[in-house]
C-alpha cells in the first residue's frame, strides 16, 4: 500500500485498501505517476478519477456562505525544473512563462510531471495535494521587541 494512498484515504475519510483497489484499475502515465524512487505521485486525472468512484460530487454553483473557487484560477502547470532546495520547483505556466513555486518536498517529484496549482494575489501556489506546503513561510514583523 502506497503513502499516496493512505493520505488519499485520510483525506475522504475511507480506507486506505478502497483508495488502493481504484489505483489498481487506473492507468499508469494517465492517472498516476511512480517516482524514481517507487513512490506513487497521483494526477489530475486520478484524482477526479477517485473522486467520482466514491461518488462525490463536484459543486457547480455553491450554496448559501460557500466560497467557490473560480475554475480559471486552478491549473495543471508541468514542473520544468527541481531545484537542489527541497522546498521549491519551477513550473510552466501558460501566462508568465517559468514560475518558482514552494511545494512540500520535492524529492518525489521530477520534470513533465503534473502539480494542480492557483493563482492567489498574482503569484502561483501549489494546492497539489500531499505536496502542498503544510504552514506558510515565517513572516517577520518590522515593530517585533526582542525582550526577554
Amino acid at each position: 500500500m502506497a503513502a499516496a494512498d493512505r493520505q488519499l484515504a485520510q483525506h475522504y475519510g475511507v480506507s486506505a485498501d478502497v483508495i488502493e483497489q481504484f489505483r489498481r484499475e487506473m492507468t499508469e502515465g494517465v492517472h498516476y505517476h511512480r517516482a524514481t524512487s517507487g513512490q506513487i505521485v497521483y494526477l489530475d486525472a486520478g484524482l477526479t478519477a477517485v473522486e467520482d468512484a466514491l461518488g462525490l460530487e463536484k459543486k457547480e454553483g455553491g450554496g448559501a456562505g460557500e466560497s467557490v473557487q473560480p475554475a480559471a484560477t486552478i491549473s495543471l502547470l508541468v514542473i520544468s525544473r527541481v531545484h537542489p532546495n527541497p522546498h521549491y520547483v519551477t513550473v510552466l505556466c501558460p501566462i508568465n512563462g517559468p514560475v518558482t513555486i514552494r511545494v512540500r518536498d520535492n524529492q518525489k517529484l521530477a520534470p513533465r510531471v503534473k502539480l494542480r496549482c492557483q493563482l492567489q494575489d498574482g503569484t502561483w501556489a501549489c494546492i497539489h495535494h500531499g505536496f502542498a506546503p503544510q504552514k506558510t513561510p515565517l513572516v517577520k514583523t518590522p515593530n517585533a521587541s526582542r525582550e526577554a
